[in-house]
């Protein structure tokens, strides 16, 4: 069986979690209360390839925390990875600067591609729309 290990990054309440839940099909909710990731968050599962001659996959998406504090960890979380999903909330101010500072960071310290990573703009449901803010340049250019 193939492994492939995907980091989900960015921004603090971006919504990595909700993002990490939905492909792993999994069941946890909060209610709808904010609940930080502290670290990194590991889902596990199993998924076939994208045709049925090819054998099933074990994913480990891993979520990681969008809070500075835990930027000492971002080596070890990045080690090994298979691919990348940059996830941030265009309608949050800021947002798009600080993925920018994960996209160089892991463009710089990783061997993710950009053809191995998606670029997700998650809208936070029944939020305000309040800023418009895009992807600075090297994203588009790299991963959107």
């Amino acid at each position: 069986m193939s492994k492939a290990k995907v980091i989900v990054v960015g921004p603090c309440e971006a919504g990595k979690t909700v993002l990490c839940n939905f492909l792993a099909d999994a069941t946890e909710f909060s209610g709808g209360e904010y609940h930080p990731t502290q670290g990194v968050r590991i889902v596990e599962f199993e998924t076939n390839g994208p045709d049925k001659s090819r054998s099933a996959v074990d994913v480990e998406l891993w979520d990681c925390s969008g809070d500075r504090r835990y930027e000492s960890c971002w080596p070890a979380m990045i080690r090994d990875a298979s691919g990348a999903i940059f996830v941030y909330n265009p309608d949050q101010p800021n947002h798009d600067k600080e993925l920018d500072t994960w996209l160089s960071f892991i463009l710089k310290n990783s061997r993710v591609k950009p053809k191995r990573s998606l670029c997700v703009a998650m809208h936070k449901h029944g939020e305000a729309r309040r800023v418009k803010s895009n992807p600075r340049e090297s994203a588009r250019q790299h991963y959107c």
